[in-house]
């Protein structure tokens, strides 16, 4: 049986539900399981991807 919706990935999923959220700002560290999400953030019009250095700073900054 064939399904005719169309497919999102993951990471597009994602970002469109934070967007449905009002989200504007997420806080992380690149790395290779991640690189999907941060992919679609940077498609975003809406959320900025902010880089941290060290993930206590990440977490920080993601606080105030």
């Amino acid at each position: 049986m064939t399904n005719n919706k169309t497919r999102i990935a993951v990471g597009q999923y994602l970002v469109k539900e934070l967007e449905n959220l009002g989200i504007n700002y997420v806080f992380g560290i690149p790395g290779g399981h991640i690189l999907p999400i941060i992919e679609a953030l940077n498609r975003s019009k809406q959320i900025q991807f902010i880089v941290g250095r060290h993930e206590t700073g990440t977490a920080f900054m993601a606080m105030n």
